[in-house]
């Protein structure tokens, strides 16, 4: 609702450099996968050690329940280095990932299915500061549920998932660096969609040729609704 220009210049120069180690071992039903991996990021001058672990139980033939833990980082996007209203140097965003599932079945025939839920945190995020253009001040979580079954015959072979997610973050994009009033605390990211279902079938006919269809609902990327307006020299701006 509101346009205008904002001037910009990149010219950010970055390395990155890692390396992992990870061992797998198995005690009767149990098998477990641990590493770590360390990274050295040039321009934010840090090295991180981020641990993770995997742990896969069998129960029985067909069935097992997962369990996996992590730390990871990633450099922030090169356009939150600009020359104009950037920051000079930002720490690396932080992700700690807890994961838990269940899996039955097969996937290359039969019915399989597989059900994970997931909780996420946040840490150094990107969040718009008036002294240094942006500082790594912000933060999130996220948590949901993703749901995968298939049925596969020799004559018909059907795919659904469905997901359902929660998030919130305190943080700002590159490209709206002043546009709102910082608010308090944590809010909804506009790429949030709460939930999401799909489902495909696939009839194969020979020779190659097959018939698929598929359906697919979802809900979310809530928008910012108009509140209120303030006089400028331009005309109205919307609040």
């Amino acid at each position: 609702g509101v346009s205008g220009d904002s001037a910009f210049e990149v010219n950010a120069r970055d390395w990155y450099a890692g390396t992992y180690l990870e061992a797998t071992t198995s005690v009767g039903v149990v098998s477990m996968t641990t590493g770590a991996r360390v990274d050295r990021f040039g321009k934010a001058q840090a090295t991180t050690i981020d641990p993770r672990v995997n742990v896969r139980i069998a129960l029985g033939r067909s069935r097992a329940i997962r369990y996996a833990t992590g730390i990871y980082h990633q450099a922030p996007a090169p356009s939150y280095h600009h020359s104009v209203r950037g920051a000079a140097r930002l720490l690396p965003m932080r992700a700690t990932h807890h994961v838990i599932g269940y899996e039955a079945g097969r996937e290359a025939e039969g019915l399989f299915l597989r059900v994970e839920g997931y909780a996420k945190q946040y840490r150094a995020l990107p969040l718009e500061d008036d002294s240094f253009g942006f500082s790594s001040a912000g933060y999130g979580w996220s948590k949901g549920v993703d749901l995968f079954v298939q049925r596969r015959t020799s004559r018909l072979d059907v795919r659904g998932t469905a997901s359902w997610l929660g998030a919130r973050r305190r943080w700002t994009p590159a490209d709206q660096r002043g546009r709102y009033e910082l608010p308090d605390g944590d809010w909804r990211p506009d790429f949030e969609i709460p939930w999401s279902a799909n489902l495909v079938a696939t009839l194969p006919l020979g020779a190659g040729v097959a018939i698929v269809g598929g359906w697919r609902t979802a809900a979310g990327r809530p928008h910012t609704p108009i509140v209120g307006a303030v006089t400028t020299s331009d005309g109205l701006t919307p609040v």
